[in-house]
């Protein structure tokens, strides 16, 4: 039987940094994410090769959010941890059901964070994820301060990241460390690890498109004319 998701004691990817972390089908991401099959930098690099191998399985959503739970509830709990590099969530009750395992695996053994990125943040209730730290996945302003709306700390795509941060319109839009400086981890980092400080500090992480970027951000385009948005990246 196919696999449709992955805990690891210890990540290997040195964007993260020393973690631990979670890969699940694509299937379990909303329809509508517009990097799907476009540049997404889960179909990416190594973690692509992860992604491939965890697509062939055929388990659906629900079940995918009970296997990732399962496979939370398997790490030591001595680092932080990603959830979900690739997959997410589509529903209330799968946010709970992993955003449980999360708030389990933050007290495990030893105080620690976790955190994830929710594209589907349009229709799952912040609550329901739980204690970890949660940032909408955003294409555009106009979604960003929907999401913080919603009550979601928000971090945003866009096709080149300026120089430093910048305020517009009450909003402090900061250029993901990571991508920004050299040898700075998320581990190291931690900016996306609070996401109840981002939300009141109004705060909204700029992450730059990946891997495939000329090819995802042409999938955001498109999508921009599919919701009657324009581009505001």
């Amino acid at each position: 039987m196919t696999r449709s998701v992955i805990g690891v004691e210890l990540s290997h990817t040195t964007k993260i940094g020393p973690a631990s972390a979670t890969y699940a089908s694509q299937a379990s991401c909303p329809d509508d994410c517009p990097l799907r099959k476009n540049g997404c930098y889960g179909e990416s690099g190594r973690v692509g090769i992860h992604t491939a191998k965890l697509n062939k399985s055929d388990d659906e959503p629900i079940e995918i959010a009970y296997a990732e739970a399962a496979a939370i509830d398997k790490l030591s709990g001595l680092l932080d941890l990603r959830v979900h590099v690739v997959g997410g969530c589509q529903t209330d009750v799968e946010a709970k059901i992993v955003g449980g395992a999360a708030g389990r695996f933050m007290t495990r053994r030893r105080p620690t964070d976790a955190w994830t990125y929710a594209h589907a943040w349009k229709t799952i209730k912040r609550a329901s994820w739980g204690i970890m730290s949660v940032l909408a996945s955003c294409h555009t302003v106009t979604e960003a301060k929907q999401a913080m709306s919603r009550g979601y700390a928000a971090a945003l795509t866009v096709a080149k990241m300026p120089l430093k941060a910048y305020k517009e319109d009450g909003i402090t839009f900061v250029p993901c460390p990571e991508q920004a400086k050299d040898n700075i981890t998320c581990v190291e980092c931690r900016l996306c690890f609070d996401d109840s400080k981002l939300l009141e500090k109004k705060i909204v992480i700029l992450f730059e498109l990946h891997t495939g970027a000329k090819k995802a951000f042409a999938a955001l385009q498109r999508a921009y004319q599919s919701w009657g948005l324009k581009n505001e990246s």
